[in-house]
């Protein structure tokens, strides 16, 4: 029953989707409880309105209007202010363990004509009881608190309390104007969603453990269980907007706040922009996905403390002593010390050649002559090691000296281990050959392209040699291509990390997976999908903040809903047939 009267209490304020603004919408932070556990703002109600549709239109879908369905459903007629911010806030119970109850605030530019059609009891009272729906109401400036009719006390807490979310989240208040509509969660939110999910990671960990048995996976779980108690102490809020331009291109930015000296934001100050170009050393040419970042020193040791944890706590995996598991990880910290960052590129390769032929990596290196003598020299010792803990996830791997148009650089040759249960699988040597090369082996190519820079491929040299013109060339790098340099120009400029992927070459790539994974290859038809600018990503930092953004091009969105209709006349024509 109280969910059904909460359903038109949320309608009521879900215009989360509308209109042109008056006030900033980071005013609604002046109403929100400085207590809530999260909120989703909604700005310029029926201009957000219009922008879904619209984007909706792009991708050829048909969506009634969210704020005319809505108001429709909530039984509103007049009063709300369509051209200011609506939100929904989370607001914690009186007990820990209560579920957080919803507080809803509403826009209004005349309450009595708002709360007319609600079957008001005393509409002139400081808190307005409705009948249709059961729920109480207090104005608060422009806006209007809505709360079901059981939480009379959090109604008043909210009106009588000076503590507003504004003096912890202050800062988000531009940001909040330049979106459509933002999700937050507040320190206490952050707090309470990492209690729980501790919760059950203890609670399935313990089950685990009185099973009697051992299993690998409870490394997993302790390393889960301290990810999150980190972030408990040191994220102190949480933040995505949404953004759509009269293009129906969208932005979406996430914003992670850390506590001031805290380790996260110790390693958000060193994760310094990266050079001009990221994908320095890619290639241009078909592509699924592409990208390349800074790597701060921090960011390199916590990965290998991470990693000697998992292995120190799985000997039955790997099948070293704690002293070996130390040793390793020295060598690997140390083959890494040099790396000023990464680049990688999955391209979509030719049809016949193994699937692993157009990955292609480059490292950016204080030395890279150096740093191919001790990524050798780390190999032999893992052999050393492999060959004295017999593990089974832990292969012997060759290594040769070689060189490529002159550059000095390293064969790396090692045979996948067979994973357990697929002796008997038919033609599973055959796929593995398709997937990695010649008899299942992985071969990796290294090459030394210039003073700093180091690039790496499968297969064959074709891709290294490509690379290393990359290198030479920038000009003829992924970088240039007209596609990918559209959404660069829509991302923030200097970034610590970008990345892109291209729908065009999902499909085509997909298109070469098919015949290795479906019996009936010609029984799966997919339609080429039209060129277009790629997806991008991007990471960037402030003090004590780390953001990600997305743009989506609205041409992406366009060809989407093109691509849908096509593979639907494609499928109904092969059903009619």
């Amino acid at each position: 029953m109280r969910r059904r009267i909460a359903v038109p209490i949320v309608l009521l304020v879900l215009f989360a989707w509308l209109a042109p603004s008056v006030a900033p919408a980071g005013d609604v932070l002046d109403a929100i409880p400085g207590n809530a556990l999260g909120f989703v703002v909604v700005n310029r109600l029926a201009e957000t309105d219009d922008k879904v549709l619209s984007a909706a239109e792009a991708m050829q879908l048909l969506v009634p209007s969210p704020l005319y369905k809505l108001k429709e459903a909530a039984g509103v007629k007049e009063g709300l202010d369509e051209a200011g911010t609506a939100a929904v806030v989370a607001m914690p119970g009186d007990d820990p363990s209560d579920r957080p109850r919803v507080m809803l605030i509403v826009p209004v530019s005349d309450f009595a004509k708002l709360v007319e059609p609600l079957d008001a009891k005393d509409p002139g009272a400081p808190v307005v009881e409705t009948r249709t729906p059961p729920a109480l109401m207090a104005k608060r400036g422009g806006y209007v608190l809505v709360v079901e009719k059981g939480n009379r006390a959090m109604l008043d807490a909210a009106l009588q309390s000076p503590n507003r979310a504004a003096a912890e989240l202050g800062h988000l208040r531009p940001w909040l104007d330049e979106n459509d509509a933002v999700a937050v969660a507040t320190t206490q939110g952050v707090r309470l969603a990492c209690d729980k999910i501790l919760e059950g990671i203890r609670t399935i960990r313990g089950v685990v453990q009185a099973s009697g048995q051992e299993n690998p996976g409870l490394a997993v779980f302790e390393l889960y269980e301290q990810g999150f108690a980190a972030a408990r102490e040191q994220v102190i809020s949480v933040a995505v907007g949404i953004a759509i331009d009269a293009e129906s291109t969208i932005r979406v930015t996430k914003r992670v706040r850390a506590a001031p000296g805290s380790d996260l934001a110790a390693l958000v100050a060193e994760a310094e922009p990266g050079r001009d170009n990221l994908l320095a050393g890619l290639p241009a040419g078909p592509f699924v996905v592409a990208g390349g970042g800074a790597l701060p020193k921090g960011a390199i040791d916590a990965m290998m403390r991470v990693s000697g944890r998992m292995m120190k706590s799985m000997p039955q995996v790997y099948g070293m002593t704690e002293e070996q598991v130390d040793e390793l990880i020295a060598l690997s910290s140390k083959s890494m010390s040099g790396v000023r960052g990464m680049s990688a590129f999955l391209g979509v390769g030719n049809a016949g050649a193994p699937v692993l032929s157009d990955w292609i990596f480059t490292m950016w290196l204080d030395d890279a002559g150096q740093y191919l003598e001790t990524y050798e020299e780390a190999i032999e010792t893992m052999n050393r090691l492999a060959k004295q803990a017999k593990s089974p996830v832990m292969a012997v791997t060759e290594v040769t000296r070689i060189e490529i148009d002159g550059r000095p650089g390293l064969e790396v040759q090692s045979t996948m281990p067979t994973p357990p249960g697929v002796e008997g699988v038919p033609d599973f040597a055959d796929l593995m050959e398709k997937l990695l090369g010649p008899g299942g082996k992985v071969v990796m190519l290294l090459a030394r392209a210039d003073a700093k820079t180091v690039v790496a491929a499968y297969t064959s040299k074709e891709p290294l040699e490509r690379s290393i013109e990359a290198v030479a060339k920038p000009e003829a790098g992924l970088a240039a291509d007209e596609h990918v340099a559209k959404t660069t120009a829509m991302l923030p400029a200097h970034p610590v990390g970008v990345a892109y992927w291209s729908p065009k070459g999902t499909v085509d790539f997909a298109r070469r997976m098919i015949p290795l994974f479906v019996p009936e290859p010609d029984a799966v038809r997919l339609p080429d999908f039209p060129d277009t600018p790629p997806v991008g990503f991007a990471l960037t930092t402030a003090e004590n903040e780390a953001r990600w953004h997305v743009v989506v091009p609205g041409e992406v969105l366009k060809a989407i809903g093109a691509y849908v209709r096509q593979v639907q006349k494609t499928v109904g024509a092969e059903k009619a047939l």
